[in-house]
């Protein structure tokens, strides 16, 4: 349903929407707004967030209220005149064309939580004075109470970054994060913004605030790939520096190559080499123990041999066709018709590689 800017029946849109929408409590129809967006109404949520209390407002995301307001000015019809009182009435204000009555909107903001994110997007607004006194406003927030500010903050002024005029904010965040309490920096690593996350994990590390279990943990478990990535390397850093190979052997054990190729080279600076990563299925690991095994005086590809003969997993057949000569093309020929697909794959891999180098 499209609101027109007229009043119905002598109606005014707000009251014309409690009437219409009377039955629904606000956070259901929030809920409703946002399955409609997705689906390509774009004006329900308008209509739910003139009813939205603070349950409502909560279920709005960061991105969702970015998106709105790039829109509302295009998909709403607005009441000529409208002075809000409620929080979803501020909220909707704070998005009207018209640029007097956003800058009244900011100021019924300040002493309500609920409505800073829907704050934050003015400081990206396009009218100067709006833009400068949202800035303000959130300024003093983040160094008043950055315990609080933070995550309400941090995750709209990462996703503003990408608005003209709106790199401010997102630097005052980042500011804020350099002072702001060990514990908040790491709630903030557990919410679900990959960017927010990255961004706090960045300011953990810069100031040495996490242990090299604790970036073990992270290398481990975290959902983000590059996360995961970054605390390996700055865990093996660590691990090495302090000479605690224990500590980073977890990491060796990980799905994932670079995490397990970190983790074995931290192991191999402080002095020790697991000959069983000579046969890992990821070739980065494999290349990193053979160039130590090597270096050891171990005589690598006489290994990959007598394994190929007593455990030919993937990884020992792939690693001969990296380190073998032509004497050891039998070897692999024989697993080319091999029952195992992933050991067919792999011989058929490494003979091809042999080949190329003239070796077979």
């Amino acid at each position: 349903m499209i609101l027109r800017r007229r009043p119905l029946h002598g109606q005014t849109v707000p009251n014309l929407v409690r009437r219409l929408f009377g039955k629904d409590d606000p956070e259901t129809l929030m809920r409703q707004a946002i399955v409609a967006w997705k689906q390509g109404d774009r004006t329900l949520f308008f209509t739910a967030l003139l009813r939205a209390d603070h349950a409502a407002l909560a279920i709005v995301s960061p991105g969702f209220i970015v998106d709105a307001d790039a829109v509302a000015r295009r998909v709403w019809d607005w009441p000529q005149r409208i002075a809000p009182t409620t929080s979803g009435e501020i909220a909707l204000a704070s998005m009207h064309k018209d640029g007097r009555l956003r800058a009244e909107a900011i100021e019924l903001m300040i002493w309500r939580p609920e409505l800073l994110p829907f704050l934050a997007v003015r400081t990206s607004d396009w009218v100067g004075p709006v833009r400068s006194r949202a800035l303000e406003i959130l300024t003093r927030w983040l160094h008043l109470d950055p315990v609080r500010m933070l995550p309400q903050l941090a995750p709209i002024a990462l996703l503003l970054q990408r608005r003209e005029r709106a790199a401010l904010l997102a630097a005052h965040v980042t500011t804020a994060m350099l002072s702001a309490p060990r514990q908040t920096l790491e709630d903030l690593l557990k919410q679900h913004d990959t960017a927010l996350r990255r961004l706090a994990f960045n300011m953990l590390t810069f100031r040495d605030l996490l242990s090299p279990k604790q970036l073990a943990e992270l290398a481990l478990s975290d959902q983000d790939v590059k996360v995961r990535t970054l605390a390996a390397e700055r865990a093996a850093k660590e691990a090495v520096w302090r000479q605690l190979p224990e500590a980073i052997k977890p990491l060796t054990r990980s799905k994932l190559p670079m995490v397990r190729a970190n983790g074995l080279l931290a192991m191999i600076r402080c002095g020790q080499l697991p000959l069983e990563f000579l046969g890992d299925p990821a070739p980065v690991v494999r290349a990193l123990a053979r160039d130590a095994a090597s270096r050891q005086g171990i005589d690598v590809p006489a290994w990959y041999r007598e394994q190929v003969t007593a455990a030919p997993t993937p990884g020992v057949i792939a690693g001969l066709g990296e380190a073998g000569l032509a004497r050891d093309v039998p070897l692999l020929a024989g697993f080319l018709d091999d029952p195992s697909k992933r050991r067919r794959t792999a011989a058929t891999r490494a003979f091809e590689k042999l080949k190329k180098q003239g070796k077979a």
